[in-house]
């Protein structure tokens, strides 16, 4: 959030970086990843969960109502998350 705040320059953008990483515990050196995929994990009744999300910006000169859309598709990271998913 913080990345698309700073391109953006929006200022709604920033506050809501500053919200999130209100809530988030300080990372130690040694867990932060330097990997091209960074997962997004919820802890879930004891049973953490892994997404990755891939985003998309449309733009188009013939529709305005779609000008700028940011659509954002989060995906499982791993086979547990994908199985709890699958389940019905």
């Amino acid at each position: 959030m913080s990345h698309r705040a700073d391109r953006t320059h929006d200022q709604r953008h920033h506050e809501l970086a500053a919200e999130i990483a209100g809530y988030l515990d300080e990372p130690d050196a040694a867990t932060l990843l330097t990997g091209p995929v960074i997962t997004l994990e919820i802890d879930v009744d004891g049973t953490p969960l892994r997404f990755f999300s891939t985003s998309a910006t449309l733009s188009t000169a013939t529709d305005a109502a779609l000008e700028g859309l940011h659509l954002e598709t989060f995906l499982p990271a791993d086979e547990e998350t994908r199985r709890r998913f699958d389940q019905r």
